[in-house]
C-alpha cells in the first residue's frame, strides 16, 4: 500500500506539473519537500533511459542529462534573481527554484520517443530572422538531423512550452505569496518568458553538443 501510494503520489505530481501547472505552482509556493523534490527529478531523469527502445544511444542519453542538469542549475539561479525572497536569503531563494526545476524536468518523461527538442541559440535565432523576413516558419529552428517534419517541430514546441509555462506560473504564485504589485509581476514574467528559452538554446547547444562530441567517440 505504501508503494502504491509513492507510485500514485509521483503520477498525480507529475500529472500536475505537465497539465495544471497553476496547481502545482501554489502548492510549492506554501510547501516544497525537499526529498520528494530530488526523488521526483530523480525518476525523470532516468525516463531518458526509455529513450534506448527508441533508436537512441548512450551519448545521446549522457549529452541529454548533463545538458538537462546545467539547464536546472543555471535556470534556478537566473530565476532566484528576480525572486521577491531574495534579500531575505540569496542561498534560500536558489534552493528554492533548484527544487522546482527538479519539478519541472517532469516535461524529459515525454522526451524518450523522439528525443529532447534540440533547439540551440545559433540556429534559433537565424530561423527567427528567416521568420521575420517570411522565409521560414516556427517548425523550422530545430535541428534537422532530429526534427524532421513539422509534426515533430510541433511536439518539440509543446515540450519546451510546458516546460516553460510550469517556471512561469511557479513564479507567478511566489510573488502572489509575497504579495508584490501586479506591474513587477507582469515585467518579471515578460522578461523571464524569452531568456527561459534562450537559456535552454543555450545549455542544448553549449553543453549538450559539447558532450556528445566529446563522449561519443567512447562508445
Amino acid at each position: 500500500m505504501r508503494g502504491a501510494r509513492k507510485v500514485w503520489g509521483f503520477v498525480s505530481t507529475w500529472l500536475s506539473v505537465l497539465f495544471a501547472p497553476w496547481i502545482f505552482a501554489a502548492q510549492a509556493a506554501r510547501r516544497i519537500h525537499t526529498p520528494h523534490a530530488l526523488a521526483f527529478g530523480a525518476v525523470c531523469f532516468l525516463s531518458t533511459l526509455l529513450s534506448l527502445f527508441f533508436d537512441a544511444d548512450w551519448p545521446v542519453i549522457v549529452s541529454w542529462i548533463v545538458a538537462a542538469t546545467v539547464c536546472i542549475l543555471l535556470e534556478a539561479g537566473f530565476l532566484a534573481l528576480f525572486d521577491p525572497h531574495l534579500r531575505a536569503g540569496p542561498r534560500a531563494a536558489y534552493g528554492y527554484w533548484l527544487l522546482i526545476g527538479c519539478y519541472t524536468s517532469a516535461v524529459m518523461a515525454t522526451e524518450f520517443a523522439i528525443g529532447p527538442p534540440l533547439l540551440m541559440l545559433s540556429e534559433m535565432l537565424e530561423g527567427l530572422v528567416e521568420l521575420a523576413q517570411h522565409s521560414a516558419g516556427l517548425t523550422d529552428v530545430f535541428d534537422d538531423a532530429v526534427v524532421q517534419d513539422d509534426a515533430d517541430a510541433v511536439i518539440c514546441w509543446i515540450q519546451i512550452g510546458v516546460w516553460i509555462i510550469a517556471l512561469l506560473c511557479c513564479q507567478v504564485a511566489r510573488y502572489r505569496r509575497r504579495g508584490a504589485d501586479s506591474l513587477r509581476l507582469v515585467l518579471t514574467v515578460a522578461v523571464s518568458a524569452p531568456l527561459l528559452l534562450i537559456l535552454y538554446a543555450f545549455c542544448v547547444e553549449q553543453v549538450g553538443v559539447r558532450v556528445y562530441d566529446a563522449v561519443g567517440p567512447s562508445f
